[in-house]
């Protein structure tokens, strides 16, 4: 049986020892999110698993915010492993100039839950903006004030990440296991508990997208809509008419497009 929540599924000890490479960047005035599953469970109260401590920043500024977290947090080293999602067949990696750090294990850890790896991913990697404060969001109190300063994607923002990077891959790097077992996944798990119905976002007897459902729309890119509209019927992103694709092309096209 699920089990929906209305705060972060995870103790306040595990959030405080997941955000400690984010507090040392913090230090560092390079603009930065939280993405992945720590954004997922502690702003967006999904019950996931945490992997690497993932965080967006500017393309320009990603040696440095590693050589900065390496500054701060000598235990940390760069490391050429991947996390397995993110990896074709071939050994290709879907965010390629991404740049991993990983955990000494030799050497002791202050706080139970710190990352044993941490990802410091260009933020066009997934089209995000992390200057843009209509796209970020702290957490939900109460926290430790520590943790007031860092960042997460909004809702929107989030699904606009996820969708934009299935639709537009990075330095045209792309591959079905991160689509399905990471994008989709992201997208599956925003949807559903955020959503909150065990029988899906539509009402059976209406068809109508269901209230919770609707509000997800809302400041989602134009673009991005009628896509994410169609996944919260089907449930499939395997099941998107190529009408769709083509509709996301025409509306952006018409989004960006110069005033006359």
């Amino acid at each position: 049986m699920l089990h929906f929540y209305t705060k972060p599924p995870v103790p306040a000890d595990e959030i405080q020892g997941r955000l400690l490479p984010a507090r040392a960047l913090g230090s560092s005035g390079i603009p930065f999110v939280v993405f992945a599953e720590d954004a997922l469970a502690f702003v967006h109260f999904v019950p996931t698993y945490e992997f690497q401590f993932t965080v967006l920043v500017p393309d320009e500024l990603v040696q440095e915010a590693v050589q900065h977290l390496q500054k701060e947090i000598p235990s940390y080293h760069v490391t050429q492993g991947r996390d397995y999602r993110l990896l074709d067949k071939n050994g290709v990696c879907a965010l390629p100039r991404a740049v991993q750090l990983q955990w000494d294990a030799s050497e002791e850890k202050e706080l139970l839950h710190t990352p044993e790896e941490i990802l410091i991913v260009p933020q066009s990697h997934f089209h995000f903006d992390v200057n843009d404060p209509t796209r970020s969001r702290g957490l939900i109190p109460p926290f430790d004030p520590s943790n007031s300063r860092i960042l997460f994607p909004t809702m929107p923002a989030f699904l606009d990440a996820i969708i934009d990077s299935m639709f537009e891959p990075v330095d045209g790097v792309s591959h079905l296991y991160f689509k399905m077992s990471y994008l989709s996944c992201f997208l599956s798990y925003l949807v559903l508990y955020n959503v909150r119905d065990y029988d899906g976002c539509t009402d059976p007897a209406t068809d109508e997208l269901l209230p919770a459902a609707k509000a997800l729309l809302e400041g989602v890119k134009a673009e991005n809509l009628p896509f994410l509209e169609t996944f919260m019927r089907t449930g499939s992103t395997r099941l998107t008419p190529p009408e769709v694709r083509a509709e996301r092309e025409r509306i952006k096209a018409t989004r960006l497009a110069p005033p006359s």
